[in-house]
């Protein structure tokens, strides 16, 4: 039986998907951005619905910008700093995959990581940066941190947000403790690691102490050698000198103007005389 064209699978086209993803991943790349320079071109003065100060904002983003940045300032202290970061990494991930799977358990992991900072930027009542009109840890930072506070003291607070934190950055992004803890033994522990340059390093630390042991072994034998030339040219100097004085000791050469050096003369002469005799 033949399948007609209105019997056969609706298949989703994926250049249209592809297309949709990437204009999302664009929108959130600039509310991403947008939110950065609403809260780091924020001015305590800036006019906003918690300040009525100056009648131009001198935020990037306008006033729409400064009412913006004072509200997550307010709710959620110097956290407010990882929303457009959080942000980001949602629109590059949007960027690489096709669909986000389980998007309501990535919002939630979300909004657990960013309570959970601003609860411990108030547990740890640091002094404000630059603006005393909200806490470190915003109002919502500080009103869990004194519920937790009440109860569990300021250790067993700490120990439960860090939970938390870690807890909603494991539902937010794909990251795992236990797989970043095995690509950081393998890092170290592989050819180019730490730990495993050790024992590279140390046989190359034995080569450099060999070789140089052999280098200072043969200027060694060098010097030695040296030293024995000029040795044994002193030693036959000395005979050859040795060898002379006795040879002059037993054979004295007579002085000039001596009778022996005159007797010596003519015994030569004589015996020249007697060699040409023999030649006629």
């Amino acid at each position: 039986m033949a399948i007609t064209q209105s019997d056969a699978p609706l298949k989703s086209n994926p250049i249209r998907n592809s297309r949709r993803n990437e204009i999302f991943a664009i929108v959130l790349f600039a509310i991403s951005m947008l939110l950065a320079l609403c809260l780091l071109s924020y001015k305590p003065d800036d006019p906003s619905w918690n300040s009525a100060g100056q009648t131009d904002a001198s935020n990037l983003i306008g006033s729409i910008g400064a009412n913006i940045a004072v509200t997550l300032f307010q709710f959620f202290g110097l956290a407010a700093y990882l929303v457009p970061v959080l942000v980001l990494a949602a629109a590059w991930r949007r960027f690489r995959v096709k669909k986000i799977s389980a998007p309501v358990s990535k919002v939630l992991g979300l909004l657990i990581l960013v309570l959970a900072c601003s609860s411990l930027l108030a547990l740890s009542q640091i002094k404000p940066l630059f603006d005393t009109s909200f806490h470190p840890g915003g109002l919502s930072g500080t009103v869990i941190a004194r519920a937790l506070t009440s109860l569990f003291n300021t250790v067993g607070s700490a120990i439960i947000l860090f939970a938390a934190a870690a807890t909603g950055l494991l539902l937010a992004t794909s990251f795992s403790f236990a797989h970043s803890y095995e690509r950081m033994i393998d890092t170290a522990s592989g050819p180019f690691g730490l730990i495993g340059r050790i024992p590279i390093r140390y046989h190359e630390w034995r080569e450099r102490r060999r070789e140089q042991a052999e280098q200072r072994r043969q200027e060694r034998d060098l010097e030695r050698s040296a030293q024995y030339e000029v040795e044994q040219s002193e030693q036959l100097q000395q005979r050859n000198h040795d060898a002379r004085q006795k040879h002059d000791d037993r054979h004295p050469r007579p002085f000039i103007g001596s009778p022996a050096f005159h007797l010596q003369i003519i015994q030569v002469c004589g015996d020249k005389c007697q060699v040409r005799k023999h030649q006629n």
